[in-house]
């Protein structure tokens, strides 16, 4: 009956009683030891906006319990605040109108000045209690000041909120508050409508890791997920997941360092999207079905996550999955029938985050099951995506390729749009390259001698290769102009060097009249008839492309001797040695080995060379030598 009171009391109060617009200072009235005697109090509006409300009691001895009653007529934040004693503790307890505990902590010994904050909490509308009791100390007349600051607001928790069935709705994509215990979990129910993409966001703390759990509409867990201390209190992502349509949970809890009516704001990230897996999909029962030819993502949450795809292959079918691959993660993929008589199991390697083509697939007409799961690498909430699609088959057309010389950089030319052009040399793949929407490629090439081949083939997005196309460097370099070897008059071949294979030709004049084929180490040989010294002869060198050297000239030198001179009586009184040689020969006048003396014919071969005076049949031989050096066999002469 008494209770029964107390509560229409409330229920008055709530009517009666509303915030204030000027702070009032109170006082308890004796006597306030219970529910049905609190002093009511009444919150005065701040010049902030927030509202205040301040109370001074005494606690007269250890049974004494101060009782307090104060109405919400808006939800928000309640902080409660109390003057802190040398000698005692005080107990303080939240009750809501239902009597309740919602709350219930210790102030410290302490002698600091002022009213310290003894815990918050996010309160809905209603009527509220606030008891001060003596805890430890002395309890003898203990005055106290009991100070209640509240501000409205729609994003803080709703105590009492300890269970599902009294969990707080909220709303999406808005940051909400709330305080957490590690023994009194804050719950929260949240609505998704359509299928879609979740990031749940936790602040970080310095002093507190919290834990928090993602449960379904009947409580079963889908997601479990720690805090780690923080420099700061910025919102982090801690859980990211599909869900489907359907009723969800959040439950928050202090897990480590401080655990006592810590403050916390989290933030539930709602994207629709029809094609993120929908958990719980770990298990063949929960599969997501996956349609050909449609882009899916999901969530590798940590490594002992499963994600399962049901797909209908309607008939015979080639097809190719399509996967990201991280560049800091492997994935293991699956793929089976439900009689497992095909069952394939694929690995990822690492990538550059982009879709790409991971394996292709032959299947028969069935239902078969894709398990996606960590392999190797990062583990924490890695997003990746997917498609199977119907694959291509036809290879694409044989590339164009434009021609290729010795001097190109530069390799181009067209194939299927889109397609990877390769290019090969010998077995090995050298260079690749996209070609573009409209079929054009181009890519740097080495420089290659000419006659070497370079193939080019072109593999489309499926993986279907084209035919090859061959292609010879074009020698466009000429030949290093020939090197030839001394011609004489005497000579009936010329002979030198060229480039191996190489065409020699010679030139008379103006005249080609005769050409030879160099050997494979660039020698040459071509017979000739004897030419007159001072003769041009001329050579240059052809390759088998048709390129020409520039031509090299040679003289042919003059290797036949002049006659021996014609030489004049030579008497003891001559001083002169006269006669006739070859015109501009040099004269040279020995007796013995000694060289009496030279001289030089004139433009006629008449020649004179100075001598001393000779005794009498002395043995005189007279040389004559041309331009190129060829010396005459002697003429013999005896002193008279």
């Amino acid at each position: 009956m008494k209770r029964l009171f107390t509560l229409l009391l409330a229920a008055l109060f709530i009517f009666t009683f509303s915030f204030s617009d000027v702070a009032e200072a109170a006082t308890e009235f004796e006597d306030n030891d219970s529910f049905g005697t609190a002093t009511q109090l009444s919150l005065a509006k701040n010049t902030d906006g927030t509202y205040t409300s301040k109370v001074t009691g005494t606690i007269s001895d250890s049974y004494d319990d101060d009782y307090y009653m104060f109405s919400l007529p808006n939800p928000g934040k309640l902080s409660v605040k109390l003057d802190r004693k040398v000698g005692t503790k005080f107990s303080v307890e939240l009750y809501n109108v239902k009597q309740e505990r919602l709350e219930s902590y210790y102030t410290e010994y302490d002698d600091a000045k002022g009213v310290f904050e003894v815990f918050g909490q996010g309160l809905d509308k209603g009527v509220y209690y606030i008891s001060v009791e003596y805890y430890d100390g002395s309890s003898a007349k203990v005055p106290y000041t009991l100070q209640l600051d509240f501000t409205q607001s729609n994003v803080y928790e709703r105590e009492n909120n300890d269970d599902r069935s009294q969990a707080n709705w909220i709303g999406l994509n808005t940051v909400y508050n709330g305080f957490a215990d590690d023994y009194d979990p804050d719950y929260y129910a949240f609505k998704i409508d359509k299928p879609g993409e979740v990031k749940i966001d936790l602040n970080s703390n310095p002093q507190t890791e919290y834990r928090i759990e993602l449960l379904t509409n009947n409580g079963n867990n889908l997601e479990t997920w720690y805090t780690n201390y923080g420099d700061n209190y910025n919102l982090t992502n801690v859980i990211h997941t599909g869900l489907a349509p359907g009723n969800y949970y959040l439950k928050i809890t202090a897990y480590d360092g401080e655990k006592e009516n810590v403050p916390y704001k989290f933030k539930v990230n709602f994207n629709a999207n029809n094609y993120f897996e929908q958990e719980d999909n770990d298990a063949e029962s929960y599969a997501n079905a996956l349609n050909l030819n449609t882009l899916y993502k999901g969530v590798i949450s940590h490594d002992s996550d499963y994600d399962y795809y049901r797909v209908s292959v309607p008939k015979n079918m080639h097809l190719a999955l399509y996967l990201t691959r991280p560049s800091d993660t492997s994935y293991r993929v699956k793929v089976y029938n439900q009689s497992y008589s095909f069952s394939e199991t694929y690995y990822s390697a690492y990538g550059n985050n982009s879709l790409s083509h991971f394996v292709n697939l032959d299947l028969k007409a069935g239902t078969y099951f894709i398990n996606i799961s960590h392999y190797d690498g990062e583990d924490n909430k890695v997003p990746y995506s997917l498609k199977l699609i119907e694959r291509d088959t036809t290879p694409p057309a044989t590339p164009k390729v434009n021609a290729v010389t010795d001097k190109s950089t530069t390799l181009s030319g067209t194939a299927e749009a889109n397609s990877t052009v390769h290019l090969q040399v010998g077995s090995k793949v050298v260079k690749k390259a996209t070609a573009n929407k409209d079929g054009n490629f181009s890519f740097s090439i080495s420089k290659y001698k000419g006659g070497t081949t370079l193939v080019v083939f072109a593999k489309d997005s499926s993986g279907n290769q084209s035919k090859s196309t061959s292609i010879k460097v074009k020698d466009t370099t000429p030949p290093a102009a020939p090197k030839i070897n001394t011609v004489t008059d005497k000579s009936t071949k010329i002979t030198g060097t060229a480039e191996a294979n190489s065409t020699v030709y010679l030139k008379v004049g103006s005249k080609v009249i005769k050409n030879t084929k160099a050997d494979k180490y660039g020698k040459y040989s071509i017979s000739i008839p004897k030419y007159k010294a001072g003769t041009t002869l001329t050579l240059y060198a052809k390759d088998s492309s048709g390129n020409t050297s520039k031509s090299a000239s040679t003289k042919v030198k003059d290797a036949t001797a002049p006659k021996a001179p014609t030489v004049n009586k030579v008497t003891t009184k001559s001083t002169y040695v006269t006669g006739k040689t070859e015109p501009k020969a040099k004269i040279t006048i020995k007796s013995g080995s000694k060289t009496l003396d030279k001289g030089t014919a004139d433009s006629k071969g008449n020649f004179k060379v100075k001598i001393s005076k000779q005794k009498k049949n002395t043995k005189l031989s007279v040389y004559s030598a041309d331009a190129s050096n060829n010396v005459s066999g002697a003429r013999t002469v005896y002193v008279k």
